[in-house]
């Protein structure tokens, strides 16, 4: 990943690929994404969610002669997790934020499975949620409950301990009463 000052001033990341590996094309032929590169499937993917301001902005994709890129427009004001949880203690309005945002994408059937605090941007004055790196996501079936527990527990694992609970209750509050009767125990 580069990046990279474009003509009109706006900043944006360089995703290439180099070498278009046959298992990556078969994986996302898999998916549904038809025989292509890991960049061409995560730009297609940001195109679909673009509307929903939660992922970077797609400038650009292609692929050629085995090889591909994606552009992404640099998200303004997004500064990563890892270091806004360094610079300064947030309350439990953070966690919570992201359990609820993490819930909201499983219910609007969106699985992303590399929830890892390094993929969320935060905008620290509004506390909006980016998250990146879409390339193996997947969108359109119902989230099954064996990768939401999994997507959440990733996410939980990369976080300091005393963010863990409040990112399980945050998730757990906005799920609808319908995914609550799934669940092995009633919440609070």
């Amino acid at each position: 990943v580069m990046r990279v000052e474009l003509p009109d001033g706006r900043i944006g990341y360089l995703k290439k690929e180099h070498r278009i590996r046959w298992k990556d094309r078969f994986e996302n032929c898999r998916a549904g994404y038809g025989w292509c590169s890991k960049s061409v499937r995560e730009g297609r993917t940001l195109q679909r969610v673009e509307a929903d301001g939660i992922a970077p902005r797609c400038l650009a994709m292609e692929e050629e002669n085995g090889r591909a890129f994606l552009l992404l427009e640099a998200v303004r004001d997004g500064v990563d997790l890892r270091r806004l949880l360094h610079e300064r203690a947030c309350s439990d309005e953070m966690p919570i934020a992201l359990g609820r945002f993490c819930a909201e994408l499983h219910m609007a059937r969106i699985d992303h499975p590399d929830l890892y605090a390094k993929h969320f941007l935060i905008d620290p004055q509004t506390f909006a949620i980016t998250l990146l790196d879409w390339q193996r996501a997947r969108i359109g079936s119902e989230v099954p409950w064996h990768r939401r527990i999994g997507g959440l527990a990733a996410l939980a694992a990369t976080l300091p301990n005393e963010m863990q609970s409040p990112l399980v209750w945050g998730y757990l509050r906005e799920i609808d009463d319908r995914a609550r009767d799934v669940l092995p125990y009633r919440t609070l």
